[in-house]
């Protein structure tokens, strides 16, 4: 009956020490777009969840030859259901999850603030890291 007991106990303690994650946890992050190394696009998408129904983000992208244009977007994007909806006057992006993807999705990328001519971030980012990135600098 001690044994039990003792058993018990441990199993208790030890339950109340490790924090399950949840499938919201499980979206910060950082992602590199995938796609063909010759298409000289490069990407990279940085995540983390502030809260359940909040991200923050910063979203880089670049063209390669001959322009080399970049473009950049970040700060905080209202999560529903597996996506992300981010709106900043007609820039719309869009972030949907998948297991260990980020369909990026964007709207009016002409409208988007710090995008460089020609570029577009839109594409499936794949999970590089599940270290959470610092993003202090968005407020």
């Amino acid at each position: 009956m001690k044994y039990k007991l003792v058993l018990f106990l441990v199993i208790f303690l030890l339950s109340s020490i490790v924090t399950i994650s949840t499938a919201e946890d499980l979206i910060s992050g950082t992602y590199e777009l995938t796609t063909d190394p010759s298409a000289g696009l490069t990407g990279g998408l940085e995540i983390v969840q502030v809260s359940h129904d909040r991200i923050k983000f910063s979203l880089n992208c670049g063209l390669g030859p001959p322009s080399y244009n970049q473009g950049t977007a970040e700060g905080f994007a209202t999560y529903k259901n597996n996506d992300a909806f981010y709106k900043d006057g007609d820039c719309e992006i869009t972030f949907s999850f998948k297991n260990k993807t980020v369909l990026v999705y964007e709207k009016n990328t002409s409208a988007c603030m710090f995008y460089g001519n020609g570029v577009m971030c839109g594409g499936i980012y794949k999970l590089k890291s599940r270290e959470i990135p610092n993003l202090d600098n968005i407020k």
